[in-house]
């Protein structure tokens, strides 16, 4: 056994099932790097200070769920908050959710006006979203 817990290859089938394995965590890796919401500029949320993407799709019973990443730790943490938040819901309660609640939650204490006006960006686009996902 060599360092990484592998012993030599002894047979064709082996070499098989470690090239499958190779091209497996290659394509994992290939989507990650080519994750859409890091790349298609149409899931961009519009005016946050930081690069934010949030994706929405709608499941069979008609409940929204949503995806998205961003460049900057906190906007990172303020995205997926919305997400746990949010998915799940159909798009009336999701557009039903009142900006009010950052302020009721003790969020606007914490941040800066410019992640504020983020954070209800991000909440506003989710709405978008949620009612374009469920029109399609």
């Amino acid at each position: 056994t060599n360092l990484i817990g592998y012993s030599k290859i002894r047979s064709y089938e082996e070499v098989i099932v470690v090239v499958a394995v190779v091209v497996v965590v290659v394509i994992i890796i290939v989507k990650i790097i080519n994750n859409p919401t890091r790349t298609n500029h149409s899931f961009q949320v519009p005016g946050c200070l930081s690069t934010v993407y949030v994706v929405a799709v709608k499941d069979e019973d008609g409940k929204v769920f949503f995806r998205g990443d961003s460049d900057a730790l906190i906007t990172k943490g303020l995205v997926n908050l919305l997400i746990r938040g949010l998915s799940g819901y159909s798009v009336e309660e999701i557009v039903a959710v009142k900006p009010e609640f950052i302020q009721e939650a003790g969020i606007t204490q914490s941040l800066t006006p410019g992640r504020n006006n983020g954070f209800l960006n991000m909440l506003n686009t989710m709405k978008k979203k949620a009612v374009q996902v469920t029109r399609e």
